[in-house]
């Protein structure tokens, strides 16, 4: 009897919830997948009712849909979530969170009986081959199965891989866009340019598509790893001619991206890895000041100075050409000096967003207000003036 109670509540609660999440006016008001999360946390009973009505549960979840989604991951209701999984990847497409998708496959492999694995993940990588920034998102969470599995990435990959590369063109989201551009833009031909990129990368790092690993986004660009190396794209930079400095991290290719009335709106740019987790410790202004310093001593100027736009090297700081170490021509990265001496070893700091970098003279420098260039400049424009008074005394 109270099993029979407990389904009846169960039922009528869904039922109602449902019926408030139709109503798109109530719907606004709260948060149907919490709400929902709460039932099937506090209610086994409510499984079959939320197997029996999932069609209509998808119809009334928005664009936040983590706390329902890791409930059932709670509950391990494992036998719901694979008749399901068609329509749960695609509530995850849809959550505003990036993260969601690739986050439930991980935890759904896990949930995976070890002889229904391969089929399980097979089925993620068919669900979403045709949109590649979830493929590239999945990816990483899916591949070191086996060899057959890997095998199926590695050839959606290949199948996909324009589709990759205009992914990374286009860049969904609206993380970057055309505006009144739109119609001026070879999109089929830069498409095409960053395809041969992704394969050269993946040449020069013995390396294959399905390694590709977006990393965390930038304000103007979202990289992707490949084995020891990056690719960015994005936003074009404020300076994209600018002075070279070894402090800098040097670039294969830093190329702009135009219209065809010749106006910049991406920039393209492959360079090595660097390990930007540095130790809180080391991470004070005192250092950033010092290590910004030495860039200015050079008749350089970097305004956008934060911790995060420093990494630490993890190879010389000096691209590789045919497996020779040469700076690339300031014609494949707008950096106007490749005369700057020998190049820093692993360890070392380096600048890795390569932008709002002037020389002292530039007559119109931007300062942002969110980091420390204006202050950093002021201080060593008195360090250097209390410098010159004592040269002076000392006469």
């Amino acid at each position: 009897m109270d099993t029979d109670l407990n389904k009846l509540i169960a039922k009528n609660k869904i039922l109602d919830l449902i019926n408030k999440g139709r109503d798109r006016r109530i719907n606004s008001k709260f948060d149907f997948s919490r709400e929902l999360s709460y039932i099937i946390r506090n209610n086994a009973d409510s499984k079959e009712y939320v197997d029996q009505y999932f069609s209509e549960i998808e119809k009334c979840l928005n664009s936040d849909s983590l706390d329902f989604i890791k409930a059932l991951l709670q509950n391990r209701w494992y036998d719901l979530i694979k008749k399901h999984i068609a329509s749960i990847i695609k509530i995850l497409q849809r959550d505003k969170n990036e993260k969601g998708l690739p986050a439930f496959c991980e935890k759904y492999l896990e949930l995976s009986p070890d002889n229904e694995k391969l089929g399980n993940l097979t089925e993620i990588v068919n669900i979403v081959e045709n949109s590649p920034g979830d493929l590239l998102s999945v990816s990483p969470k899916l591949r070191g199965y086996s060899e057959e599995t890997d095998r199926l990435l590695e050839e959606k990959m290949q199948e996909h891989s324009y589709d990759l590369a205009q992914y990374l063109f286009s860049r969904e989201r609206n993380v970057l866009y055309f505006g009144d551009l739109k119609d001026t833009i070879d999109v089929n031909g830069y498409s095409k340019f960053i395809e041969r990129i992704l394969f050269e990368i993946g040449k020069r790092q013995d390396s294959k598509l399905k390694d590709v690993e977006p990393l965390n986004q930038g304000a103007s660009a979202k990289p992707f790893g490949f084995k020891n190396m990056i690719l960015k794209v994005g936003l074009p930079p404020k300076t994209y001619n600018m002075p070279n400095s070894k402090y800098f991290l040097q670039p294969l290719i830093r190329i702009e991206l135009k219209s065809n009335k010749g106006k910049s709106f991406a920039c393209v740019e492959v360079t090595n890895k660097v390990d930007t987790n540095l130790p809180r410790e080391e991470k004070t202004k005192e250092n950033l000041y010092q290590f910004w310093k030495k860039i200015r001593e050079e008749g350089i100027i970097w305004t956008d100075v934060r911790w995060d736009n420093v990494g630490k090297l993890l190879q010389r700081n000096i691209p590789v050409h045919n497996g020779v170490e040469m700076y690339s021509d300031s014609k494949a990265t707008g950096l106007e000096d490749t005369d700057i001496g020998e190049p820093l070893e692993p360890g070392a700091l380096v600048v890795i967003d390569l932008d709002l970098i002037y020389k002292e003279d530039d007559q119109n420098i931007i300062w942002p207000l969110n980091g420390f260039g204006k202050e950093f400049e002021e201080r060593f424009e008195k360090e250097r003036q209390q410098e010159i008074e004592e040269e002076q005394d000392e006469r």
